[in-house]
């Protein structure tokens, strides 16, 4: 995960004692960089995918699940743009008192209450949870690109979990769509099809290829 946020003038991070004449790139510029890093990387098949937080846990596809989530399925970094505001709404809307939050709840599209299955219907903190991600859906919008996503192995389409070992089924038709072997078990209504349908319609044949498991250990015995 990795945030485009140059610092300010006389303010450092990881590297510090900058040379007084040194220039500080802006968020464009910055931002640029990493593009192109990244680019590389995903020509030289380090990076499986790149895209932004915003487009990877906010906005729903035929092949995803991962629309009306909860906050807690959002990758939490300390310092982390989304984190901290998010504390700070949490605050704003739990100042303002259940009965006004129920008042807002009403107001609320049947899109944003659609993520809910709970049976007994929205409580508090369903209603609390449903209100911070519509504030931080609009705030990470706004600067989405800036906010990338780098995915390292092929996540799941489904459970969004990477995809570490066993076998990995994948549509050559669906870019998007790759299955880990347990959300594969679990769709395949005929054992032996090994399909999944594209808009409840069209059926399309899955392939799979056996992912090399990622070793325990990184120990360098090199002194």
């Amino acid at each position: 995960y990795i945030w485009a946020c140059p610092p300010p003038k006389g303010e450092d991070y990881i590297m510090y004692s900058h040379p007084e004449t040194q220039q500080i790139p802006n968020t464009k510029k910055l931002r640029q960089w990493y593009v192109s890093l990244l680019d590389k990387s995903a020509e030289q098949r380090v990076a499986t995918n790149v895209t932004n937080l915003y487009d990877r846990f906010f906005v729903s596809t035929e092949e995803s699940s991962t629309c009306n989530i909860s906050a807690a399925r959002l990758p939490y970094l300390d310092g982390s743009f989304w984190s901290c505001n998010a504390e700070l709404l949490v605050q704003e809307i739990e100042k303002e008192g259940n009965k006004e939050l129920q008042k807002k709840l009403k107001s609320l599209s049947r899109r944003a209450l659609k993520g809910n299955k709970s049976k007994d219907g929205v409580d508090v903190d369903d209603a609390k949870n449903i209100l911070l991600m519509q504030k931080l859906e609009k705030m990470i919008h706004k600067n989405k690109e800036d906010f990338m996503v780098v995915e390292l192995n092929y996540s799941c389409s489904r459970c969004s979990k990477a995809i570490l070992s066993g076998f990995r089924w994948f549509c050559e038709k669906c870019k998007n769509l790759q299955l880990c072997e347990r959300c594969h078990e679990a769709e395949q209504k005929v054992p032996w099809e090994h399909t999944h349908t594209m808009n409840g319609k069209e059926k399309h044949g899955l392939s799979k290829v056996e992912v090399n498991a990622i070793q325990s250990t990184t120990e360098d015995n090199d002194l």
